[in-house]
């Protein structure tokens, strides 16, 4: 017996893109451009663009910084739908430019991608740009 048929996992997919509030752009990096400077532009394609979703995960305490404050890092997650292709060896940008949350307007860098045996989105590990 299956975990789950065809149309369950369907309908979950379509439950989980639902929940995505914010507008997102999903950038891959093509290389740099140089200018008659010899300076170098990053070149980004744009890969996916529409709803998507970008939260903290968790916050962590940590012992402390160099100058004895205390920290707290946070884990930022990315959610794209599941049709969302993500190579690991590639480099890639998300771009938030519409969100429920003012504080996640912004570019992240994608850290890293997840996989799961039942994708009902793709999820991508962030870090703030």
């Amino acid at each position: 017996m299956a975990l789950m048929d065809a149309a369950l996992l369907a309908e979950a997919r379509t439950l989980q893109e639902s929940l995505m509030i914010d507008t997102v752009v999903l950038e891959r990096h093509d290389g740099d451009t140089l200018d008659a400077w010899k300076t170098a532009t990053p070149t980004w394609t744009k890969v996916y663009g529409g709803p998507g979703l970008v939260q903290a995960s968790t916050l962590q305490p940590s012992q402390a910084d160099s100058a004895g404050r205390a920290i707290i890092i946070k884990q930022v997650v990315g959610k794209l739908p599941w049709t969302v292709v993500i190579d690991d060896r590639t480099e890639y940008r998300l771009r938030v430019t519409a969100s429920a949350d003012p504080g996640n307007v912004g570019t992240y860098a994608v850290i890293a991608g997840e996989s799961q045996g039942l994708e009902t989105c793709r999820r991508i590990h962030l870090a703030r740009s």
